[in-house]
């Protein structure tokens, strides 16, 4: 079940209403559950206090940026693709009433793939928000933000340290006074990571790459791409013995045999 977090106050002839979705990050596939939550409310009662919301989709990046400096993260950059697909999925919500990050059967990453976004990473917040007072700017942001940040599966998705990019788009349905939030987080394909492993004995070595298995032949050199960091475990069963690295992109590993004869995983 995606987290969601719900926030209901009741005043004498008032209603305010958030709820908000999380899709967490995943390498190479953008996946996404769907955060059902009660719509409606009396529209009768809404007033005409619009915040602006170029300013607003402004102000998230913004404060998102902030919170990620107070965990000593690099900043997001803007990305034209990101806020694209981000505009659209809050506007469409925003017309159709339906709320959730796979809907008519596209989740994030096909929804970012489909506005020309080549992903490596893709992760994605949604929310909404009523208040028959309406919003100010200030108010709207802060409900959104601030909603994501006490969230866990936001919060995780807003502090990912392999992203790079960011998206942001709000949208008002004009039938039921809602507003839309969708935040989208990305790491672009041209940012993968990479190393290279090469065999320099005269024995088939096995190793791990996170919590994939592969086979390195004699005299053999692979270079490996990933979206995000991984472990790289290389295993003389010989030996019983291991050699565990952490590369962090532009690495070049060698396996050898030192003077002793005992395998050594050598590099920079």
């Amino acid at each position: 079940m995606m987290p969601r977090s719900v926030q209901l106050l009741l005043l004498t002839a008032l209603v305010s209403l958030f709820l908000l979705g999380a899709g967490p990050a995943r390498a190479e596939n953008g996946v996404g559950g769907s955060t059902e939550g009660k719509q409606g409310a009396d529209a009768s009662s809404r007033s005409d206090h619009r915040p602006n919301l170029d300013a607003a989709t402004e102000a998230v990046v913004e404060r998102t940026n902030a919170f990620r400096h107070k965990q000593n993260l690099a900043p997001l950059e803007v990305d034209a693709d990101l806020t694209r697909t981000a505009q659209h999925f809050a506007r469409y919500m925003a017309k159709t009433g339906r709320y959730g990050h796979r809907l008519n059967g596209s989740g994030p990453a096909e929804r970012a793939g489909s506005h020309g976004y080549d992903y490596c990473i893709i992760a994605e917040n949604i929310g909404r928000q009523f208040d028959s007072r309406g919003f100010s700017t200030e108010r709207l942001v802060s409900g959104f933000v601030e909603g994501w940040k006490k969230s866990p599966g936001h919060r995780k998705n807003m502090v990912a340290p392999n992203v790079t990019e960011i998206g942001v788009g709000i949208a008002r349905s004009e039938d039921s006074g809602y507003y839309y939030a969708v935040q989208l987080f990305g790491r672009p394909r041209s940012a993968m990571f990479s190393f290279e492993l090469k065999n320099e004995t005269d024995t088939t070595v096995d190793y791990s790459v996170g919590d994939e298995s592969f086979r390195l032949p004699p005299r053999y050199r692979r270079t490996h791409r990933l979206c995000q960091p991984e472990p790289v475990r290389v295993e003389w069963s010989s030996e019983r013995e291991t050699a565990t690295r952490n590369p962090r992109g532009g690495e070049a590993y060698r396996i050898v045999r030192g003077d002793d004869g005992r395998f050594q995983l050598q590099g920079r």
